[in-house]
């Protein structure tokens, strides 16, 4: 590797990235941004697959989004061969690209195979799903398949025979309400109010 950096790094190509200032941030810049897009896209499949979300089937699913994950490893492939024209010395020879690498490559042969068995293989990619989301609605208490409606409580009807609560105080049925009023001497005239006085 270190004899292939060394080889880019006199290359044309690799002056010209180097002497302008705004090929490498701008390139890093997509870059970041297209692994944050297919990592995004990853995670979407992965909690249809779990059962986590329904809106769509998991074929649809893998119909919507494997494609966008192959456009934006296109990105990755054009950005990162541009960063590693311009700085080879940096990447080629690193650990850590080189691993980087690898595990791309592993990730997108499963894809490539997740792709073509959902196509093949919907009805089974259906019933695993389910089956995982039943799993994981058994161990995560806070998964979807575990929420359940609770009815609403119901009030005890009266029964019959009981006065229902704030009639206690009122005459029944078969008893008669009485009622007694005081004589209103107000109302009398003053004639015959001070005869009665002097009776």
């Amino acid at each position: 590797m270190e004899a292939i950096a060394i080889w880019l790094a006199g290359t044309a190509a690799s002056d010209v990235s180097q002497k302008t200032l705004w090929i490498i941030p701008v390139m890093q810049t997509v870059h970041i941004l297209s692994v944050a897009m297919v990592f995004s896209l990853v995670v979407m499949i992965e909690l249809r697959v779990l059962g986590i979300t329904k809106s769509q089937t998991i074929e649809q699913t893998a119909h919507r989004f494997v494609p966008w994950i192959f456009s934006g490893v296109v990105v990755l492939a054009l950005t990162g061969t541009m960063l590693i024209v311009g700085e080879p010395k940096r990447s080629l020879p690193s650990y850590e690209f080189q691993m980087k690498m690898l595990y791309l490559a592993v990730a997108l042969a499963f894809t490539i195979a997740f792709a073509q068995s959902v196509r093949q293989h919907a009805l089974v990619w259906e019933t695993a799903g389910g089956t995982v989301q039943t799993a994981m609605a058994g161990v995560c208490p806070g998964h979807p398949g575990n929420r359940r409606t609770v009815p609403a409580p119901t009030l005890p009807s009266p029964v019959a025979g009981e006065g229902r609560v704030g009639d206690r105080d009122k005459p029944g049925d078969d008893e008669p309400a009485t009622t007694s009023f005081a004589p209103y001497r107000g109302s009398q005239p003053k004639h015959e109010q001070h005869g009665r006085v002097g009776l």
